[in-house]
């Protein structure tokens, strides 16, 4: 392999990991039940268009209202991302996922969900983020 070559394979291993370690934030954050670091995990933007939960969430504010609903009527949270594939396309990473939550009711009901998630992400002001997420229930 010509350098070049080697540098290129570098930086695609590079930019895989950065993606798994963003998954692993937005995990840890609803885990966590940190609304902040769960919303710091997608670009803090007014064209941010979320489609999650069966809602249409467009822009930042719309999602940590969504985030604060979701996690405050919770006792406990766990969000497992499942990769399925993803594919590099020049400095966007477009995945396609296996969400699965289980949250723990504040009435002790537990409540478990699976979503498919296809998401674009993009390095933004230096650090990877989620720049549009659309979920569709998994059958």
């Amino acid at each position: 392999m010509t350098e070049l070559g080697i540098l290129a394979q570098e930086r695609m291993e590079a930019i895989r990991a950065v993606n798994q370690q963003l998954d692993g934030r937005l995990a840890g954050a609803v885990d966590a039940m940190d609304v902040e670091s769960a919303a710091e995990c997608f670009h803090d933007s007014t064209d941010l268009v979320v489609v999650m939960g069966g809602a249409v969430l467009r822009g930042s504010a719309e999602l940590r209202q969504f985030l604060v609903r979701m996690l405050s009527g919770a006792r406990r949270a766990r969000l497992n991302i499942a990769p399925v594939a993803r594919y590099q396309v020049d400095d966007t990473v477009f995945a396609l996922e296996t969400a699965t939550y289980e949250l723990e009711k504040l009435d002790g009901e537990k409540v478990t969900w699976e979503e498919r998630w296809l998401d674009a992400r993009q390095n933004v002001a230096g650090r990877w983020v989620y720049t549009v997420l659309q979920a569709s229930q998994a059958v």
